[in-house]
């Protein structure tokens, strides 16, 4: 990945990120230093709604494993973790999140 500060066109001052050859991502100045700038009543305030967001999604993801209790694809996370695979792996291979399969694997857990 290159950095690259601009001394010249409509952003002077902008810093430009490449990740790959075409892809280019633009920041202005301004807003480089937005996270620099918080204050912290601001920082703990975005934590609080990040950690809300998590415990919602756990939520969602203990709810969905419940509710497919006995289904084909639960089965076969649990198969394919007794065969050796990882979580990434199971979740790439079903086209599940990772935090899915692991949701679902430590609901198969506390059932035993």
């Amino acid at each position: 990945m290159t950095t690259i500060i601009t001394t010249h066109g409509d952003t002077p001052g902008a810093t430009i990120t490449r990740a790959e050859p075409k892809a280019v991502v633009v920041q202005p100045a301004a807003r480089q230093h937005r996270l620099a700038s918080l204050t912290a009543r601001e920082l703990n305030a975005m934590n609080a709604r990040m950690d809300k967001h998590d415990r919602e999604l756990a939520a969602l993801q203990y709810l969905v494993v419940r509710v497919a209790r006995g289904e084909d694809w639960l089965t076969e996370v649990l198969e394919l973790r007794e065969s050796g695979r990882t979580y990434a792996n199971i979740a790439g291979h079903m086209d599940l999140t990772r935090a899915l399969v692991v949701a679902a694997l430590n609901s198969a857990e506390q059932e035993v």
